[in-house]
Formats: C-alpha cells, sequence, structure tokens
C-alpha cells in the first residue's frame, strides 16, 4: 500500500530494522583507545566521563573518514575514533586530543540556544584548548589534513 499523497510507503509499513551491534575494539595495531580514555578521563575529568570507546569500521566512504576524526553519540553513549588514526604516522599527541574532544562532548552534552543546537560553543573552544597538546595537535592537523 502506498499514500496516496507520495509515492512512499506509509511509515506503519515500512520494516524495521534492528539496531546494529556495536562491536567495541578499543585496541589498535598501534594505539589503545581504552587506556587512552583512562588516562585523559583521571587527567582531565576526574574520571566522570562514562562513554565507551571504540574505533569505528573501516568503510569504503574514504572522502568522509578523511573529514570525520572522531564522533560521540549520545543515544549509546559511545565515542567512535577514525581508523585511519591507527597508525604510526599519526603522533599519538594528535590521537589522545581526538580523544579528548569527543571526551569533551560527552561531558558537555549538547547547547540548544532556541531551536539551534551548538556542538562547539564557547565554553566548549575554551575547555578544549585545556588539551596539553592543544597547539601541537591542531598544528599537525592544519599540516596534514
Amino acid at each position: 500500500e502506498v499514500s496516496p499523497h507520495t509515492s512512499y510507503p506509509v511509515p506503519h509499513q515500512l520494516k524495521r530494522r534492528p539496531p546494529r551491534k556495536i562491536i567495541i575494539n578499543a585496541a589498535g595495531s598501534c594505539y589503545d583507545l581504552l587506556e587512552m580514555f583512562h588516562s585523559i578521563n583521571l587527567e582531565y575529568f576526574v574520571g566522570k566521563v562514562s562513554a565507551s570507546i571504540t574505533w569505528g569500521s573501516k568503510g569504503p566512504r574514504k572522502a568522509a573518514a578523511r573529514r570525520t576524526l572522531g564522533s560521540y553519540c549520545s543515544v549509546n553513549n559511545m565515542i567512535r575514533i577514525n581508523p585511519m588514526l591507527d597508525n604510526r604516522g599519526v603522533p599519538r599527541y594528535f590521537v589522545e586530543f581526538i580523544v579528548y574532544h569527543e571526551m569533551l562532548h560527552a561531558d558537555m552534552g549538547i547547547e540548544r540556544n532556541t531551536a539551534r543546537r551548538t556542538l562547539h560553543s564557547k565554553a566548549f573552544k575554551r575547555r578544549e584548548k585545556l588539551f596539553r597538546s592543544y597547539d601541537r595537535a591542531i598544528a599537525w592537523e592544519k599540516k596534514r589534513w
């Protein structure tokens, strides 16, 4: 059955897919995200960030993979780090910075001003600069990406 107003199926007829099973894989070939997470959690967040962390899956979306270095999903409290960063050519301080950045999202949440959401508020950017290797990480990112 198709809705009379569109050529799309009516919502109640759409098949719901079961949620994808999330595989946690924090041990990379170069970097252990769990060890980084715990260290950063103690140093910057007094151990209060409770998110899970994993390397993302390697997929065919090369352009997006180059742009998205990490992400935080509040729905499942999960931090994903781009597997391109699990590489000897990427300095440890840079991977730590990406982990710290995503942990900030987990800690601060999303700020809402009217209907707009703000992921990187002024307060977020202020706290981001507290990372010990902030300047080095930003400089390396500008040079590499």
